[in-house]
């Protein structure tokens, strides 16, 4: 019985890979169909599916579609296929001229995670668009190189804040202790969502300097920023308390519990004598 149900879905497998390989023909074929609408949603699928000879096809789209809803599409999906082949088109569409597509190309690098894209998402860090340059700072924390952190601490001042808080989460992310000073610097953000991020990121790195700002933080006007104040000391020891030396030098060595005994002895003899 066991036997034949071991045969049974080995045969349904064998029977499913064709049938996904003419999917992926398929939907390979739709990029290049008229309506745009089509075009995106072959895109969106073939990411899903993940199969490799997708990338190609998805790299022309992404540089040649002239939709760019269709040309994001691509591009997200090369970042959930995640070949290395899509890494120097997803460079190039940094400068696309839309920018919902340019942050997608940031996105898909950052899942990707090869470090050709690490200087590249930098410059794309001063893009004129703050939904981008959000993007990017996301990617770069998904990265993790520590290139990133003098650039990153630069965006803690950007002018929007979910730039200034994608910016703390990247430095998080990449858990360098230069970040710790300007990251305690943004729990005093006027935006409650950048100072709960700077907790996040303090709390991921760990240092010891955190600790008395964080514990101010947890007075914070917003319980949110409290709270993640209150778990990011949970990652940070207070410093140590410092020992008394004086007293120290002063105060007795404590007896052994044989000293006591022979002490304990001798006085009982000695008192036997007289």
């Amino acid at each position: 019985m066991r036997l034949k149900l071991i045969l049974t879905l080995l045969m349904l497998t064998a029977l499913a890979i064709p049938a996904v390989a003419d999917e992926v023909d398929d939907l390979i074929s739709d990029l290049k169909d008229s309506d745009s609408g089509v075009r995106a949603s072959a895109a969106i699928d073939l990411g899903e599916i993940g199969d490799t000879r997708a990338v190609d096809p998805l790299i022309s789209a992404l540089k040649d579609d002239k939709d760019s809803y269709v040309r994001n599409k691509a591009a997200e999906a090369l970042g959930k296929i995640g070949d290395t082949r899509a890494v120097d088109p997803l460079i190039q569409a940094l400068k696309d001229e839309s920018e919902t597509v340019r942050g997608s190309a940031a996105g898909a690098l950052g899942k990707i995670g090869d470090t050709r894209a690490v200087d590249p998402l930098i410059q794309a860090l001063k893009d004129k668009e703050w939904s981008t340059r959000s993007s990017v700072a996301g990617a770069l924390g998904e990265m993790g190189d520590t290139r990133a952190v003098d650039p990153l601490i630069q965006a803690l001042k950007d002018k929007e804040w979910m730039v200034r808080y994608e910016a703390a989460m990247a430095l998080g992310k990449i858990g360098d202790a230069r970040a710790v000073d300007p990251l305690i610097k943004a729990l005093k953000d006027k935006e409650w969502m950048v100072r709960s991020g700077a907790a996040w990121a303090l709390g991921e790195i760990g240092d010891a300097r955190a600790f008395d700002p964080l514990t101010t933080a947890q007075k914070d006007d917003d319980p949110r920023v409290q709270a993640e104040a209150a778990r990011a000391l949970e990652n940070i020891k207070g410093p140590e308390p410092i020992e008394n030396t004086e007293d120290t030098e002063k105060s007795p060595l404590p007896l052994s519990i044989g000293a006591v005994s022979l002490i304990a002895a001798a006085l009982f003899v000695r008192a036997r004598r007289f």
